[in-house]
């Protein structure tokens, strides 16, 4: 649990603001009407907070709204404070000092009422109101909202804009699926802008492959350019990153798919491609293209590639593009690794360009393109390290500039102004007091698969040794099974792989610490020992299982063994374990070195397998044990090898097995018949979150997708097999 402080203040009193509250303020008189008399004095107060954190307050040096001078006295001390009790969580009183804890996973309004009682007994009361806020799981992409003092930020996860008070750091929900109404929701937003002439911001979707309009008001949505709208003219298939250019009435907006800089008129939505592989020629063509800016003074926008790992310049008129910064230009010093959000910086000519991989901001000298570090893990110190900065967006009033950290799940303040005790590249969080906690945050995942009939997925976690439920509409997660829950019968241990028996009503998990195979209830999550090194009898034990299919044609499941180097079948009703392929059943051929992920081929009758050791999937016959290589570094051929495959599920729809792979950070397509390996998604080719431990992979919540496990984001991530395109369902 997180705990916010609001911290004394110390200040020396504006004569301006003493004449504004009248004499009876300079001798720190309250509410009384006689001025030689000392009385307590109370203020109502708004603070934010974040579901789950702690909220200290000392009642002695609350300040009034413009923080200008401490209205709260207390009077003639000794004094006492009391509070009422809170409706939604819980408030203490310790001498001054006011804590509150919000109910666990409350979110929403509370008030405490409070007393400050001096010696004479004299009282002065007032309210404190705290608005408890969810967090913001997958943030996207950031723009600024000066107008109204705020930065909207998308987040993927909550298919939502969340608005961001720039000085409170209080985040409220502005467009979502049903805020203001449920009229043409987000799918996965992911770009935005604010088009302050038409009062509105401009938001790209991945999944939809659209630009939505939202009402800066209102939050209303409106689709103003996508496949049909206005028409069917250069189509989105990955927009990404959107920048306002007002004077050619249009937005410019990346997209990764088309490799190009897509123009979008402001009043119409009429797509036009401004820059591409042959657009207007084939000089310095994009791969990735990812971040924008507007550089106007300089007639040109710059993107960042990711995959070039570069800075492009992309003339306004035309559309050429030139290579401003890269690897050896305009030399090979702080070379870029995967840059991704960029802002104009114009005041000190420069470009700041967030760096993903590297974890850092680096400022590109416009004229030159020379980079220079401003905040990294050791400039100007090691305090609130950045893990995946990504989109950024300057805010000049504040000298600092916003970026969003896509694995802190926060926007992280950068300061901007060298003149201060705080230094250049400083890192603070925004609010910049509060720690951010999730209920049942995934944390050593391991095996996802989906239990349809209870709409919901369930994801092993070993860190705290239990199954977590995910809700399949709110990605909200509950403890399904663990130690406690329902009991403390057979708990848990290392639980590794999962699957569903349906016809039996339970999940099957193999926890590997215990050496069995569990049967977990589908209903109430009890725990009961199907296979293990005594039950059914003593024959044939598990070495290290590791993951499970049901295979319920033969009554059985079938369990891969990377200590035994062999998968092992397991009588569903019995728990009896027969070896059904190792390295001399049915013969030597293909043997398995490291067999991990398996599912069922059903329509082939065989399983799939993959195994790490062979860098490979192998394909075990369900009739007689015999192994084939479906696909490995030379098989078809050689094309987008696998680096460290991890988790498999079968694609029966489009006849592949969609393979996670670790290393690549990716997901590869392998087709049923051929083996051939195509990339289905990767974070180069791909928008949305960023994938970078996939671990495992099963059917999605609605059809055409499906579900990644992410072991370093601590993430499910949605993927639909038609384009690639990521967004995070629970975090």
């Amino acid at each position: 649990m997180g705990k916010v402080i609001v911290n004394p203040w110390v200040r020396i009193i504006p004569l301006v603001a003493v004449l504004l509250v009248g004499i009876a303020a300079i001798i720190g008189s309250g509410g009384g009407s006689d001025p030689g008399v000392d009385l307590p004095w109370a203020v109502d107060k708004t603070f934010s907070l974040k579901q789950d954190d702690v909220l200290e307050i000392n009642a002695a040096t609350l300040l009034d709204s413009s923080n200008s001078y401490v209205v709260n006295d207390l009077g003639v001390e000794p004094s006492t404070v009391t509070a009422t009790a809170a409706s939604w969580g819980n408030a203490v009183v310790v001498d001054t000092l006011i804590t509150y804890t919000p109910n666990a996973g409350f979110i929403g309004v509370d008030t405490i009422d409070y007393t400050i009682e001096d010696a004479n007994n004299n009282a002065e009361s007032g309210t404190i109101t705290i608005v408890v806020t969810e967090l913001m799981p997958s943030p996207r992409q950031i723009a600024l909202d000066s107008a109204n003092n705020r930065a909207l930020v998308t987040d993927d996860s909550l298919r939502a804009v969340v608005s961001v008070d720039l000085t409170t750091g209080l985040q409220t929900y502005f467009s979502t699926p049903v805020t203001p109404d449920a009229g043409n929701p987000f799918s996965a937003p992911n770009g935005i802008a604010v088009d302050t002439v038409n009062n509105r911001a401009l938001v790209t979707d991945v999944f939809l492959d659209a630009v939505i309009a939202v009402d800066l008001v209102t939050g209303a949505r409106t689709v103003f350019s996508d496949a049909t709208t206005p028409d069917a003219s250069n189509p989105f298939t990955s927009p990404d990153a959107v920048v306002i250019d007002a004077a050619h009435n249009r937005a410019l907006i990346t997209d990764s798919g088309l490799g190009a800089v897509v123009a979008v008129d402001l009043d119409s939505g009429a797509r036009t491609i401004l820059s591409a592989a042959t657009t207007p020629d084939t000089e310095n063509p994009f791969t990735a293209p990812t971040g924008i800016a507007l550089d106007a003074a300089n007639n040109r926008a710059l993107v960042t590639d990711r995959v070039l790992a570069a800075v492009i310049a992309v003339d306004l008129t035309t559309g050429s593009r030139t290579i401003l910064s890269a690897a050896t230009t305009p030399n090979s010093r702080n070379v870029f690794a995967a840059p991704s959000g960029i802002v104009i910086d114009a005041a000190n000519d420069r470009a700041l360009v967030a760096d993903l991989a590297q974890a850092v901001v680096m400022a590109v000298d416009l004229t030159t393109g020379e980079r220079k570090v401003v905040s990294s893990y050791y400039f100007p110190d090691n305090r609130n390290t950045f893990q995946r900065p990504g989109a950024m967006v300057l805010d000049e009033a504040g000298d600092r500039a916003l970026v969003v950290d896509a694995i802190l799940a926060r926007i992280v303040s950068v300061n901007l102004d060298a003149t201060l005790d705080n230094r250049l590249g400083k890192r603070t969080f925004l609010p910049e007091s509060a720690v951010l906690l999730t209920d049942n945050q995934l944390q050593s995942v391991h095996a996802i698969v989906i239990d349809a009939a209870h709409n919901r997925a369930l994801v092993t976690d070993s860190a705290i040794d239990a199954v977590i439920a995910v809700d399949a509409v709110t990605g909200a997660r509950t403890i399904f099974s663990d130690a406690t829950t329902p009991s403390d019968d057979n708990p848990l241990a290392g639980p590794l792989g999962l699957a569903i028996d349906s016809g039996n009503g339970r999940a099957l998990l193999v926890d590997q610490s215990l050496t069995s195979v569990l049967a977990v209830d589908l209903v109430t999550g009890a725990r009961t020992v199907l296979s293990d090194a005594t039950i059914p009898d003593e024959q044939n034990p598990f070495g290290a299982p590791s993951n499970i299919v049901v295979d319920s044609g033969n009554n059985r499941a079938l369990v891969t063994d990377s200590g035994l180097s062999a998968v092992i079948a397991v009588d569903l009703v019995t728990g009896a374990r027969t070896i059904f392929s190792d390295a001399t059943i049915p013969d030597d051929s293909n043997i398995l070195l490291s067999p991990a992920a398996i599912a069922l081929d059903a329509a082939n009758n065989r399983v799939l397998v993959v195994d790490p050791g062979q860098l490979g999937v192998i394909g075990i016959d369900l009739t007689t044990g015999v192994r084939t290589i479906l696909s490995d570094a030379t098989t078809p051929d050689d094309a987008n090898p696998f680096s460290l495959p991890s988790g498999i599920f079968i694609d029966t729809a489009n006849n592949q097995a969609l393979v996670a792979d670790q290393l690549q950070m990716s997901v590869i397509a392998v087709d049923l018949g051929t083996g051939a390996r195509t990339i289905l998604t990767d974070n180069q080719t791909r928008v949305g979150s960023e994938l970078l431990v996939p671990i495992d992979i099963d059917a999605g919540f609605a059809a055409g997708e499906v579900l990644v496990l992410d072991e370093n984001v601590r993430a499910l991530f949605s993927i639909p097999v038609d384009d690639g395109d990521r967004t995070i369902v629970s975090r």
